[in-house]
């Protein structure tokens, strides 16, 4: 029997899935460009840190489509996906100086989906 997914799982793989490919589309694009920052060229360590996000951002895209099939590698990706933007998010506000607020503000979906992830209720439906 398979299991029934709830409205919220159903926004949550929905905004997953076009947050994802939106950010990982537009990291790579950035990286590719060779941004600037504060006039100065992107160093190395921005683009590592970009082409991160970007696959984190294409993680986070395939962890939506599970979630929407309720698949329990869809829990996995996405807490994958998650965990792995708030380090990399947190690195980049460190290193390069960034604002708390540019953590917060980047760092909001990413938490929360692991605490949606960790309800008793999602932790069921994934099982």
């Amino acid at each position: 029997m398979a299991t029934k997914r709830s409205i919220g799982m159903t926004i949550v793989a929905i905004v997953s899935v076009v947050f994802g490919a939106t950010l990982a589309v537009g990291n790579t694009i950035e990286v590719i460009q060779g941004p600037t920052f504060d006039g100065k060229a992107v160093t190395l360590q921005m683009a590592v840190l970009g082409l991160a996000g970007a696959a984190l951002a294409a993680l986070l895209a395939a962890g939506g489509v599970g979630t929407w099939r309720v698949k329990p590698s869809g829990r996995r990706l996405s807490l994958l996906a998650a965990q792995g933007t708030i380090v990399v998010n947190g690195l980049a506000a460190v290193l390069f100086d960034f604002p708390f607020t540019y953590f917060l503000a980047s760092a909001a979906y990413p938490i929360l989906l692991v605490g949606l992830y960790n309800l008793p209720g999602w932790l069921a439906a994934f099982g």
